[in-house]
């Protein structure tokens, strides 16, 4: 860090933020670069054959083989441009629960 820099950081906390954050901006996922991050955020939808509709006409890759079945939902889960996984949720009976 240049001094002038250095000078900034301890007198204003908002430049050191933004300098921490400039050094941690990447179009390279978190997870590449071996910091803690969030693993995917997720959509819920109510109506799967409009959802499966819109990965044919939009040619989506689908991650982990397609759709994932768990407890107490399908999922299907699709990287954003920067790599990013989105995952899209449908409940059975429209309910959200765990375990």
């Amino acid at each position: 860090m240049a001094s002038n820099e250095a000078s900034c950081a301890a007198r204003t906390p908002c430049c050191a933020s933004t300098r921490l954050w400039a050094e941690s901006s990447s179009t390279e996922p978190s997870y590449a670069r071996a910091l803690h991050g969030v693993s995917h955020f997720s959509l819920r939808i109510a109506d799967r054959s409009g959802w499966e509709q819109t990965i044919a006409d939009e040619e989506l890759e689908l991650l982990y083989g397609g759709l994932v079945e768990w407890p107490h939902s399908l999922a299907w889960y699709v990287a954003d441009p920067t790599g990013y996984e989105i995952g899209v949720a449908l409940w059975n009976d429209d309910t959200v629960r765990f375990g």
